[in-house]
């Protein structure tokens, strides 16, 4: 038995009844639990199927299929035989006019065809006047899930949501209608009997394997609950759209193009459908996703672009205030941000599913195998397309939000920047130092800033990039000065920080006097590495060069004057000194790395010998972190000329003495006041060989 005529028996209509004949769709208010899972696991078309069954059992209706396709050559699709039979106009009057007189419906005495007459003419005008009686108040209050419509709706092939109107409709009327209007049986149609005729003599067919009928089980499945949801969504921007209460800037920032999003789903799940009815050896999947390509591109990228605005948006204030009274419908705090977020999930999905079905088949045992590997390029495709829309509205809001994030731009015009190609959350490290930016990659400028939160540290998330939190400019180099980025060589590809794992990228840039300079880029990921080192090597060129003419300052300037990163990276209160550093230039004993490696443990063959006389320490200084690597053996005085040393490079020294403290085991934090106290320290971080150290 197909699904499609499987719903019959599947809902019980003998138990629902309102005034009179079987019920085929109840309210979902009205719904038990156990008819709600029913429901929702009915698909359109089997719907379709049967309100087509019930229309045969009402009395005297049957040969208005035959009307509506007189050479009997109709296709057995049931949603093609009800839009064929109902763009008649004249059936439906025909069932209007079998409601009750007694409950105050009218007649509208339009049930027979005037073929002498324009036939469109004649069929639209029946439609038209029973599409009239359908806003009156009377049937409104009586026929209670009944939803208007328009001659256009039913009119035109390619709106499938005005066609589920009509199809909601027509239900709710044969819901109403007394017992007596119902035969006992239908008779069999011409179309139910070349039905049977193909159920009994199918063509020979071959077997999808477990695998296969298991995908395919889960790409409809999932396929029918999201043209529910889809459905859902529709009905609640038409109810915001009909609203006085809501602004049409509302609907439209959460629901773009949510009518031509919910068309073309409901043909496309009526696609799916009609391939799963199939015998296998018909089912050629892939071609639905080749030919809907263009569709998908279309309708998905602008939904999908506006994504992010919309799951902003839905969760302010003013929305959630306006939107409240129709949580009945979808709760606006814990529903409706996840039914915005639907389409963008399931158009994601697509390839996935296809990609599965792929790797369960081959040419052997599916033939329509080529067919489903052009499918699969097609769905990755408009995916691509997608992300290029998302990103590109992404930097699109994030340039327009940076303008007013950033309140001292030192003088610069953020228009002269070029197009923003990049940008994303980095710890940076500059002599060892390591501090939290945003970097902004422009095609001109490369710019680092410093969030300013209220929030602590220890409270916000750092990796979570967001547009409002306020900026100060602590860096920017022009891209005509970056002369080379350097990934991690194999040996560095393990390389870890504080932080934890990392993939160093380093930046070499020219600087106000002669020679390079550089500072390091931690990765979080090697796919993100790989897209700033690719972009950032495009536009510097193949010469090392940057594609913009040097216009002969220093590469990173603060207010207004050439200096380096070590002084632009400072926390202010005037410049510290500035720092050169050779690559040839020895590493003093136990001192910081230099800036040009990405911080590691050294690998040399005395690894294990220093592993017992070099403790690495690891200083807090308020929201700056830096890295030293001292002897095991070293006194306090030494230790904290190394601490001093490092402070001057963040600013001039404070005028109270620096103290110092560390967590013991016990988790209290114990200070730091002489040799002893060092050395206490020293001997808890083994076998570790890590020491964190407060200053205060």
């Amino acid at each position: 038995m197909r699904e499609y005529d499987a719903v019959s028996q599947t809902l019980d209509y003998s138990h629902h009844r309102c005034t009179g004949g079987p019920q085929l769709l109840l309210s979902l208010s009205a719904m038990s639990d156990e008819d709600l899972a029913v429901f929702q696991s009915v698909s359109f078309l089997q719907r379709c199927s049967a309100l087509r069954d019930r229309l045969m059992q009402i009395r005297g209706f049957p040969h208005y299929f035959s009307l509506a396709n007189p050479d009997h050559g109709q296709s057995i699709d049931p949603i093609i035989q009800l839009w064929d039979l109902f763009s008649l106009g004249i059936p439906l009057c025909y069932i209007f006019d079998l409601l009750p007189e007694e409950d105050g419906f009218p007649k509208i005495n339009c049930s027979e065809f005037n073929q002498d007459a324009n036939p469109n003419r004649a069929k639209k005008h029946a439609i038209a006047l029973f599409a009239m009686q359908l806003r009156t108040d009377h049937f409104k209050q009586k026929i209670l899930d009944s939803e208007p419509f328009t001659v256009t709706d039913l009119w035109d092939r390619n709106s499938v949501g005005g066609f589920l109107k009509v199809v909601d409709t027509v239900t709710a009327i044969i819901n109403y209608l007394p017992p007596d209007a119902f035969e006992g049986s239908a008779p069999p149609s011409p179309m139910s009997r070349r039905l049977l005729a193909l159920r009994n003599n199918p063509k020979p067919a071959t077997h999808p394997t477990k695998t296969q009928e298991l995908i395919i089980r889960e790409l409809v499945e999932t396929e029918r609950k999201y043209g529910k949801d889809i459905e859902l969504m529709h009905k609640y921007a038409t109810i915001l759209s009909q609203s006085n209460w809501i602004d049409d800037d509302i609907r439209l920032a959460l629901f773009p193009n949510i009518n031509e999003l919910f068309n073309f789903q409901l043909k496309f799940l009526i696609r799916i459908e009609r391939t799963a009815e199939l015998a296998w050896q018909d089912q050629n999947w892939g071609q639905h996703f080749l030919e809907a390509e263009k569709e998908f591109s279309e309708i998905y990228a602008p939904y999908c672009a506006n994504y992010a605005n919309a799951s902003e948006f839905v969760v302010t204030d003013e929305v959630q205030q306006k939107l409240a009274s129709l949580n009945h419908l979808l709760n606006v705090k814990s529903e409706l941000p996840a039914f915005i977020k639907k389409p963008v999930g399931r158009v994601c999905k697509y390839p996935l599913l296809l990609d599965s079905l792929l790797k369960a088949s081959s040419a052997a045992n599916y033939q329509h195998y080529d067919a489903l590997k052009n499918g699969l390029e097609a769905s990755k495709r408009v995916t691509d397309i997608i992300n290029e829309a998302q990103r590109r509205a992404d930097i699109e809001q994030t340039v327009k939000s940076l303008q007013t994030r950033v309140a001292d731009w030192k003088g610069h015009n953020i228009d002269d920047f070029g197009e923003l190609l990049l940008y994303d959350h980095f710890v940076v490290n500059k002599s060892a130092v390591d501090r939290e930016y945003v970097v902004f990659l422009f095609e001109k400028i490369l710019l680092l800033c410093k969030e300013v939160s209220k929030d602590p540290p220890n409270h916000r998330s750092f990796f979570s990039v967001t547009r409002n939190t306020p900026l100060v400019l602590k860096g920017r180099i022009f891209v005509s000065n970056v002369t080379q980025v350097v990934p991690p060589s194999e040996k560095d590809s393990d390389a870890s920080t504080p932080y934890g794992r990392r993939y160093p990228l380093t930046v070499w840039w020219k600087g106000e006097d002669p020679g390079r300079d550089s500072f390091i880029l931690l990765c979080r990921q090697e796919y993100q590495l790989k897209v700033w080192e690719s972009e950032i090597n495009r536009l510097i060129g193949p010469s090392g060069q940057g594609s913009q003419a040097n216009d002969g300052s220093g590469g990173l300037d603060v207010n207004g004057q050439p200096q380096t990163l070590g002084a632009t990276l400072s926390r202010g209160g005037g410049p510290p000194p500035e720092i050169r550093l050779d690559a040839g230039s020895p590493t003093p004993a136990g001192d910081t790395l230099p800036s040009d490696c990405p911080p590691r443990v050294q690998t040399e063959p005395n690894d294990a010998s220093r592993a017992l006389t070099v403790v690495k320490v690891k200083v807090y200084v308020n929201e700056d972190i830096f890295v030293l690597q001292v002897p095991r053996t070293i006194d306090y005085d030494g230790f904290m000329e190394k601490i001093t040393r490092k402070l001057r490079l963040l600013g001039p020294l404070p005028e109270e003495p620096v103290r110092l403290k560390y967590r013991d085991q016990e988790g209290d934090m114990v200070a730091v006041n002489c040799s002893e106290d060092l050395q206490m320290a020293l001997e808890e971080c083994q076998p570790e060989g890590r020491l964190t150290v407060y200053v205060r």
